[in-house]
C-alpha cells in the first residue's frame, strides 16, 4: 500500500514527499463522505427528534457476550446506549453538513462530550467488540462537524478519549473484529491527524484483504458462523455466514473509501480488485440466489444487509450487484448511504463501465 501524507487537516503534521499512482474510478469520483449531500436527510433520519434526546453515558462498558449455546443476547443498558447513542451523532452530523444549521452541531458535541467525559473503561471482550463497531460512527460524526467546531477544551478531550479507545482496536485480527478494528483505527487517525496510524490502517486494510479474502471472493473466516457460541458448528452452521460476510465487507468498504478520499490506492489497486472485486461478485450472486451459498439453509440471516454495494459500486461493475441496487432493499445502513445523493448506478454510466 502506497505511504504518503494525506490531504486536508493530515497537512498540519509532518510530512514527506510520496508519489502516487491514481486510478480513475468507475464514475465521477464524488468522495462519497467528504461531499455527502441528500435530500430531505433530517425528514429521513428524524432529526428533530434526535435533538430532543440526551446522551446516557456510562463509566465502564462491560456487556456479557453477545451468543450464548442456546442463541443470541438481546443488547441492553450501556452497550445498547452507547450504539444508539453513536448513531444518534452520526445521524445528526450529517443533519450538519447537509443543511448547514448549527443545532446539529450542537447535539452532536454534546453527545460526543458526554461519553468522551464519563467511558473510562472497557472490562469484556464483548465490550471490545463493540467499540470496534460503533465507535467509527461517533469518530466520524466528529470529523462531519469539525469545520464549526473552534472548541479547543471539546477536542482535546475527545482526541484524549479517541486516543485511549485505541487500545482496545482488533485491527490487527483475522476476523470481521480485525476489520471492524481497521475502520475503528483509520477514523481514529483522521480525529487525531495521526499520519501514522493512517498508513498503518492503510497497509493493515490491504493485508486483511488479501490474507482473508481467497481468489474466489470467500472470506473463510465467517462463511460458516452460527447463530450461537459454538461459532462455526453445531446444527445452525452457516446460518449467519451471509450475514457476516455482509457485515465484514461493510466495514472494509467504508474504511477503503475513506483511505481513497485520504489519497490512498485502494479499491483501484490491482491486487485488491482482484480480491475484493471478487467477494462482491460472490456476496452478489449468493444474494441473488441463497440456494446456491454453500450453508444455504431455511432461515438464513443478514442476506439483505447489503447496503454497502452503493460504494462498490463506484468502482466495480458487476451486473448482479447493480441489479440488486436497485431491486433493494439494501438493508444495515448505520453510515446512511442510501440518503447519500447521486450516487446509485444508472443504465448511462453502467454502459461507460469496464467490468473486472
Amino acid at each position: 500500500m502506497t505511504h504518503h501524507t494525506p490531504k486536508g487537516k493530515m497537512t498540519r503534521m509532518r510530512s514527506c514527499i510520496f508519489f502516487l499512482l491514481f486510478a480513475v474510478p468507475l464514475v465521477a469520483d464524488p468522495m462519497f463522505f467528504k461531499n455527502y449531500t441528500a435530500d430531505n436527510l433530517p425528514q429521513a433520519l428524524n432529526l428533530k427528534k434526535k435533538l430532543t434526546i440526551d446522551p446516557k453515558p456510562c463509566r465502564v462498558l462491560q456487556p456479557q457476550k453477545k451468543y450464548t449455546p442456546y442463541g443470541e443476547r438481546n443488547m441492553s443498558g450501556c452497550a445498547l446506549a452507547f450504539k444508539k447513542d453513536a448513531q444518534r451523532a452520526y445521524d445528526l452530523s450529517l443533519g450538519y453538513k447537509v443543511t448547514g444549521k448549527r443545532d446539529y452541531v450542537d447535539k452532536t458535541k454534546e453527545i460526543l462530550q458526554a461519553w468522551a467525559t464519563h467511558l473510562k473503561d472497557v472490562t469484556t471482550l464483548q465490550g471490545s467488540d463493540d467499540i470496534n463497531f460503533y465507535l467509527p460512527l461517533m469518530h466520524m460524526a466528529f470529523l462531519n462537524i469539525a469545520d464549526n467546531n473552534n472548541d479547543l477544551s471539546f477536542t482535546m478531550s475527545y482526541n484524549d478519549f479517541t486516543t485511549h479507545m485505541l487500545n482496545f482496536s482488533q485491527a490487527t485480527k483475522n476476523t470481521n473484529h480485525g476489520a471492524w478494528g481497521i475502520l475503528l483505527n483509520t477514523t481514529s487517525a483522521l480525529v487525531l491527524q495521526d499520519n501514522t496510524i493512517l498508513n498503518t490502517s492503510a497497509d493493515l486494510w490491504h493485508k486483511w484483504i488479501m490474507n482473508n479474502i481467497d481468489k474466489d471472493g470467500i472470506i473463510g473466516s465467517v462463511i460458516a458462523r452460527s447463530d450461537t457460541s459454538n461459532y462455526t458448528g453445531g446444527a445452525h452452521k452457516g446460518i449467519k455466514g451471509l450475514a457476516y460476510t455482509n457485515f465484514t465487507l461493510l466495514a472494509l468498504s467504508v474504511a477503503g473509501e475513506l483511505l481513497h478520499e485520504q489519497g490512498f490506492k485502494t479499491f483501484t489497486d490491482d491486487e485488491i480488485k482482484n480480491r475484493l472485486g471478487a467477494a462482491y461478485h460472490q456476496i452478489a450472486s449468493w444474494i441473488n440466489d441463497p440456494t446456491t451459498f454453500i450453508y444455504y439453509q431455511p432461515g438464513l440471516r443478514g442476506v439483505h444487509n447489503n447496503a454497502y454495494f452503493l460504494l462498490l459500486s463506484l468502482y466495480y461493475d458487476d451486473p448482479i450487484a447493480n441489479s440488486l441496487i436497485k431491486t433493494g432493499p439494501l438493508k444495515e445502513d448505520p453510515f446512511r448511504l442510501k440518503e447519500r445523493k447521486d450516487i446509485r448506478p444508472t443504465e448511462s454510466s453502467e454502459s461507460s463501465r469496464q467490468s473486472l
